[in-house]
């Protein structure tokens, strides 16, 4: 499927770099809620059988009895190769390679969808909780970061680590945080970005920060220790997952996708009409971009042409929300009352014309 290009915003990268309007104060991480060592249970997984199509073989994870719940948000895969699933129920689930586990005595998680999840450099897991704030696990200690104890937002709306390690964390209605070691700065519309509600924040190979927001995009450099604002896109669209590729940026929105190329944002009419909440590159080739969408399945993005993966795969759910690579090289996907689905190939060729 050929893209059909239609110019939106023309010239936009070519905007003066703005200085943030006050300087970026430093603060310290407030003392978190701590639970160490929660209880676990372990469930085996049953016999699920593999389903063959062509080349490929999918395997589905829809127990009730294996998963708390069927609605997968978020995924990650941890350094050693454990896949953590973030539940729209508030629960956290892990797998093994063997069994599935599941964490009691964490009450915060409860109730709580988590957003997002990230393994940072360090092998800490953070989470994205909406209602309870940012936690992270060092694998022993989970630590409850939430305005009950001086944090700025309860709403986590996602989590990304940069190249410098710093830990950036996007909030639906107070900005964004960037996290060094045990202090972190906060940047809000006030001080220059789109908009308050940050829904995705990436780093291309220059080392911009680009954040997607209910609003648009900005792009952001730190020169030294200095954050300057380089651009800001006004879209009217929320965009909601970002990913980069040589020369090409890939914006994920409410409404279908939009290309960032050429100085310039241009969108096109394909099969993609409604959300895009998380597009990932090909272990096997990195010119391939993985694209889970709400309403429309799994594509792949391959030299300007779109090609769905979906439909040749039967999912039973086209609700799709999540996507993340595994050690094995296989795929983790996450779907709306379906559970996970695990997608193991050594590349893709059911494409559809």
């Amino acid at each position: 499927m050929r893209l059909n290009l239609k110019f939106i915003c023309l010239g936009l990268m070519l905007f003066a770099a703005i200085q943030l309007n006050a300087q970026i104060s430093q603060y310290a991480l407030p003392t978190p809620h701590k639970v160490c060592n929660p209880l676990i249970q372990r469930v085996s997984i049953p016999p699920m059988g593999y389903e063959k199509v062509g080349t490929t073989t999918l395997r589905s994870l829809n127990e009730q009895h294996c998963l708390p719940d069927l609605d997968v948000i978020s995924i990650c895969t941890d350094k050693r190769g454990v896949v953590w699933f973030g539940f729209r129920s508030g629960e956290i689930a892990c797998y093994d390679g063997n069994d599935i586990v599941t964490f009691d005595q964490v009450n915060f998680f409860k109730a709580h969808p988590i957003l997002n999840i990230i393994c940072d450099s360090q092998g800490n897991l953070w989470f994205g909780t909406w209602g309870n704030g940012l936690i992270k696990y060092d694998g022993y200690c989970f630590y409850q970061y939430s305005t009950n104890n001086g944090w700025i937002s309860d709403n986590i709306s996602c989590i990304f680590e940069d190249s410098a390690n710093r830990i950036w964390v996007g909030t639906s209605d107070n900005g964004i945080v960037c996290i060094e070691k045990d202090t972190y700065s906060r940047i809000t519309k006030n001080d220059g970005i789109n908009g308050n509600s940050v829904w995705t924040i990436s780093e291309d190979y220059e080392s911009i920060i680009w954040l997607g927001d209910e609003n648009g995009l900005c792009r952001l450099k730190f020169f030294e220790k200095n954050l300057t604002i380089l651009e800001n896109y006004p879209i009217s669209i929320p965009v909601r997952s970002i990913i980069h590729n040589n020369q090409v940026t890939l914006l994920g929105t409410e409404k279908g996708l939009l290309i960032v190329e050429n100085n310039a944002i241009v969108q096109q009419d394909f099969a993609i009409q409604g959300p895009v909440y998380s597009m990932i590159k090909s272990f096997y080739d990195e010119r391939n971009i993985l694209i889970a969408s709400r309403d429309n399945g799994l594509f792949i993005y391959s030299n300007d042409s779109l090609h769905s993966v979906g439909r040749k795969l039967e999912f039973n759910s086209t609700d799709l929300i999540c996507i993340e690579e595994g050690h094995d090289h296989s795929l983790w996907i996450g779907t709306l009352n379906n559970g996970v689905l695990k997608y193991s190939t050594q590349q893709f060729q059911n494409y559809d014309s």
